[in-house]
């Protein structure tokens, strides 16, 4: 109820139920399920309540009830060991989730929270809390050395038992040395050990068999999988934060991506589906995008804004070599199977191609203008392609690229739209990963989609941050909400809203009441408002591409960015 306990009763509360747990260990007990909720205050004592999970545990054999690596627990506490399914967890994650719960306590949120299970355990499993005195600064240092010791992701870099964590809260803040907090060096630049995910999905990992066949060949069958890969920290202030940040090989065997670099740079890197660490890619130009495959997998390329040029490498190695697409750089490429390039500018508008021999490219056709190319089709003639309704998000339609003729694909708005055998795969607005059966033959969706993945992180300038491999592999970035936080002139911070969204942009009104912002919902991008004396929140426009909101110094009038028309363009409107 009351979210940040003072300082005292957390440490108290904390030791408290440490002593509980320790009397536990020694008898063998491990309760398996340390949250909020079972820990009940009589006459002003914490009381460990409900074993249930350690009672089921030990009636079920020990170890006959995690032998197939099912998770036991609640994810916001849960170990990292009984996040990934571990059989044999020890005291050490009774600990773990002690650490968590007095670090909400003093914090006031648990340290990981996400919009699904599996996007929460993703970062329990790769990431490190945020420091506390960053978050309060009343929080004395050997607190926080002792909360973060207990939530070390490796159970040997934990305490050994619980009393030894009650007696660290209790220590002078001499007793430990002060742990050092990341933070962030500039606007922009992400500190050191910050890191992202990407969720890889081969086959989709929603039990679908891959290797049928698609009228495009067969397909080596593989079993449907999910994992995630976790790198440096994915984007950066200015371009990278508008580009695409990852693709996949041609193959679907490894994943390239964006980094941010400690200079604040971006670096290229190679990551094996098969290799625990990515490596850099070498012998590219400095701050070359993301690369584009020749269809056989033999060529890459890659452009680089500063030069406005896009140039070719050998996969084996080699110095690149300029590519003619002279003009701009751009998110939206494809390689042929026939040799052509295929690409439309960032700021849309057309498709543009460039065949071998040619040293400049050309428009696809009159009826290509306000078309999004999306990808070329695999018998080479037709092509998805977005209509730029927005620059968020549009309907989907097919490009035949040797008439000009577009025909419907889809009624749903979505931000980008992807084939790989015998399916459709693409993101709606709200960052939903969907998946639906496609002749591509006749360019017909011939049944229901299923929602394969959620939380797929996307652009204002309508990229959504997914791959598409031939064979069905998918990699993604998950966007994680953020909060909306206000911070008075004393340093305290609140939560102005519950619900987690990707905020972006909020602007106060000149009175000070009211907060303007933009974020993603499942009915596109748009500007809201929320009035800060009752919490609500009200939709302000409804253009489904509203975004970077800013009051006119009356407060009579809100202004704002969007592209409903097909034009990027500023509009004014009472709020």
């Amino acid at each position: 109820r009351e979210r940040q306990l003072p300082v005292d009763d957390a440490v108290r509360i904390a030791r408290e139920v440490a002593d509980a747990l320790a009397y536990a260990h020694e008898r063998g007990v491990i309760h398996r399920d340390i949250k909020p909720e079972n820990i009940l205050l009589q006459g002003g004592h914490a009381l460990v309540a409900d074993f249930g999970i350690a009672l089921a545990v030990q009636q079920a054999g020990g170890q006959r009830m995690t032998q197939t690596g099912l998770s036991l627990g609640t994810p916001q506490y849960m170990s990292p060991e009984q996040a990934m399914g571990e059989r044999n967890v020890d005291a050490r994650c009774d600990i773990y989730a002690l650490g968590a719960v007095t670090y909400e306590m003093l914090a006031g949120e648990p340290p990981f929270t996400g919009p699904t299970v599996q996007a929460t355990l993703a970062r329990v499993m790769t990431e490190s809390p945020r420091p506390l005195t960053a978050q309060r600064k009343s929080v004395p240092v050997n607190v926080e050395t002792a909360v973060l010791k207990a939530m070390e992701r490796l159970p040997a870099d934990r305490f050994g038992n619980a009393r030894d964590f009650a007696a660290a809260l209790s220590a002078s803040s001499g007793a430990f040395a002060a742990r050092p907090a990341m933070h962030r060096a500039g606007a922009g630049a992400w500190a050191l050990g910050a890191v992202a995910i990407v969720a890889v999905l081969a086959a989709w990992g929603a039990g679908w068999a891959i290797g049928r066949r698609s009228g495009h060949g067969e397909l080596t069958s593989l079993p449907p999988s999910k994992l995630a890969v976790v790198g440096p920290r994915f984007g950066a202030a200015g371009l990278a934060a508008l580009e695409r940040q990852l693709t996949l090989t041609p193959d679907g065997s490894a994943l390239l991506y964006l980094a941010l670099s400690a200079d604040g740079h971006t670096q290229l890197m190679r990551q094996r589906l098969d290799a625990s660490d990515p490596t850099p890619v070498a012998n590219v130009r400095s701050g070359t995008t993301v690369p584009f495959f020749s269809a056989d997998g033999k060529w890459f390329a890659g452009w680089v804004p500063g030069e406005r040029e896009a140039y070719r490498y050998a996969v084996g190695g080699g110095s690149g070599e300029p590519l003619s697409l002279i003009g701009g750089y751009t998110s939206f490429t494809q390689w042929s199977s026939q040799g052509s390039i295929w690409f439309s500018p960032n700021n849309g508008g057309t498709i543009l191609r460039l065949d071998p021999g040619d040293s400049v490219p050309r428009e696809a056709g009159p009826h290509a203008r306000g078309l999004r190319l999306q990808q070329v089709l695999p018998d080479g003639r037709h092509a998805l392609a977005m209509r730029r309704a927005s620059t968020q998000s549009g309907p989907a339609v097919i490009f035949d690229m040797k008439t000009g003729d577009t025909a419907p694909l889809m009624t749903t708005a979505v931000v980008e739209v992807r084939y790989a055998v015998g399916y459709l795969v693409y993101v709606l607005p709200d960052g939903t990963l969907q998946a639906a059966p496609f002749d591509a033959d006749r360019g017909r969706i011939t049944g229901a989609s299923v929602a394969i993945g959620n939380s797929v992180a996307t652009t204002g300038t309508g990229i959504a941050q997914f791959a598409v491999a031939p064979n069905g592999t998918i990699a993604y970035i998950v966007e994680e909400p953020q909060s909306l936080v206000l911070v008075d002139r004393s340093g305290t911070q609140h939560r102005a809203l519950d619900a987690l969204h990707n905020y972006h942009g909020p602007r106060f009104s000149p009175d000070g009441r009211e907060i303007a912002l933009d974020f993603n919902s499942a009915d596109g991008r748009d500007v809201w408002r929320l009035t800060l004396s009752d919490g609500a929140l009200a939709r302000a426009t409804f253009d489904r591409d509203g975004h970077d909101v800013t009051w006119t110094p009356d407060g009579r009038f809100i202004t704002y960015l969007s592209a409903r028309s097909g034009t990027e363009a500023i509009y004014r409107k009472r709020p």
